[in-house]
């Protein structure tokens, strides 16, 4: 099959949970020494991209490589992506028909829409099968600084466009599934995974120091601001076990819950790594005891599935702290981590202290997650997807 993946994204290696889903997808595809060519419609590619690890051209697993994000520099991203991609189709076509078996949009709307603009615009692609891999809930991501209103139209307009330009919509977690199927979408579920060998070796930390790690987007909906107020409120709190205990932060996000991280570290009370690429948090996570998973789910924000970062932790045999909310309920219970009231930075506080003095727990309940992660291998979740073409549901 020769397949187009439409992703509004510079494909940095150290991106966010798509990029991560598209280099553990990509190195199973090169393992299988899969016969499939695969064309990427992408923003101008990062210097650190993770196609370069894969080789272009050549009729092997990367094909010619569509770079957009130049042109039309005066609009917002998401228009300049639009607009540039069904320009360079344009012009492509003229010279040969674009066709291609599959054409993938990863995302959301932001894909969906030039995706569903090419279908009638090009006939090559008008043939092609159209999957939308919703990899968020496009209404709480970025709908939530609209009122209810301007949501309801943007929900309309995805549906719309998913049910008339799409053959497939798969979903990348239960929750996202869930929330489409109530607006009436025929939704299939292939949850994220990762290549578990790469972190089912990860060893158990040693250090006396008892380390708490946040690895994620920095942004309000990740929790990042009650993750913040948690380690201010354990300063307050005269407790032994607490002078043994540091805090780690991994990530890159929004300029105000940046510049919050960084008052933090200068007050000497976490450290900042900054952005990490994905194949170096293996050694990282030698040295961490405990990883916070703290996606806020209400009606406004949230959703998205189980990250591929708490899959890898979970795999790498940390113990976790999280929000006790249906993101994290599918995979996580109090037997294997400590489930917080969502929102709760007391009940943070009171997990760091429960955790930070009793090791043998941490031990066992990251032992019982490594053993949960087994059901999110890579290797399932390409058989669930090409399953699900091969079927044309």
């Amino acid at each position: 099959m020769k397949i187009e993946l439409v992703m509004m994204s510079s494909l940095n290696k150290s991106g966010g949970g798509r990029e991560t889903w598209l280099l553990n997808y990509l190195e199973e595809l090169q393992a299988r020494e899969c016969a499939d060519t695969y064309d990427f419609s992408v923003l101008q590619l990062a210097e650190n991209s993770l196609l370069d690890d894969f080789g272009c051209g050549g009729g092997g697993l990367v094909g010619a490589i569509r770079q957009y994000g130049k042109l039309f520099s005066v609009f917002p991203t998401p228009i300049r992506f639009a607009v540039s991609y069904l320009t360079r189709g344009m012009c492509l076509s003229i010279k040969e028909p674009l066709a291609y078996d599959v054409v993938i949009a990863v995302g959301g709307l932001n894909e969906a829409i030039p995706v569903a603009f090419s279908s009638f615009l090009f006939r090559g692609r008008s043939r092609s099968k159209k999957i939308i891999w919703l990899r968020t809930i496009y209404t709480k991501e970025k709908g939530y600084r609209f009122g209810p209103f301007a949501r309801r139209m943007l929900l309309k307009l995805e549906c719309f466009l998913y049910k008339r330009f799409f053959n497939l919509v798969v979903a990348n977690g239960d929750d996202t599934a869930a929330f489409y199927r109530q607006a009436g979408l025929d939704v299939s579920v292939v949850h994220n995974s990762t290549n578990l060998s790469r972190w089912l070796s990860v060893d158990g930390s040693e250090s006396e120091r008892f380390r708490i790690a946040f690895i994620g987007r920095l942004s309000s909906v990740k929790g990042i601001s009650e993750f913040l107020s948690s380690i201010r409120r354990m300063q307050e709190i005269n407790v032994d076990e607490f002078a043994n205990v540091e805090f780690h932060v991994v990530g890159d996000g929004d300029v105000k819950s940046k510049e919050a991280v960084l008052d933090l570290q200068d007050k000497g009370l976490l450290k900042y790594h900054g952005a990490m690429d994905n194949r170096s948090l293996p050694n990282f996570l030698e040295d961490i005891d405990c990883c916070v998973a703290l996606t806020l789910l209400n009606d406004d924000i949230g959703g998205g599935g189980v990250s591929n970062a708490l899959i890898e932790q979970m795999a790498a045999g940390k113990a976790i702290i999280a929000w006790d909310n249906s993101i994290f309920t599918p995979i996580l219970s109090p037997e294997v981590a400590w489930m917080v009231p969502q929102g709760s930075v007391g009940g943070l506080t009171s997990a760091y202290i429960d955790a930070c003095s009793d090791r043998a727990q941490v031990f066992r309940k990251g032992r019982l997650c490594r053993e949960r992660s087994l059901d999110f291998d890579i290797r399932a979740h390409v058989n669930r997807f090409y399953n699900l073409i091969n079927k044309g549901a």
